[in-house]
């Protein structure tokens, strides 16, 4: 089974502190908008380190329970995926 996760970063809430969408398809999806669910991370204290989950995460690391380590993982993923937000394509 392939796990496809898209990842945005932006400032959904406009508090000038971006968020970290993961949208979350199915081996079937074929268009953007096809994605089963989606959550965001953000940062309470508005300086980089997320540490709020929007909703319950899901299950991430195949234990079949959603718990906090589940949530660990999306946060640490933000975490992660936010140092790419200075990236410039040079396509």
């Amino acid at each position: 089974m392939a796990i496809r996760i898209l990842l945005e970063i932006s400032d959904m809430d406009g508090d000038e502190s971006p968020e970290i969408a993961f949208y979350h398809y199915d081996e079937d999806a074929t268009e953007m908008m096809d994605y089963d669910y989606s959550l965001y991370a953000s940062s309470s204290q508005a300086n980089g380190r997320y540490d709020v989950i929007s909703e319950d995460a899901v299950e991430a690391h195949g234990d079949g329970d959603i718990d906090t380590y589940d949530e660990k993982l999306y946060l640490q993923l933000a975490d992660a995926f936010a140092q790419f937000k200075g990236f410039q394509s040079k396509r």
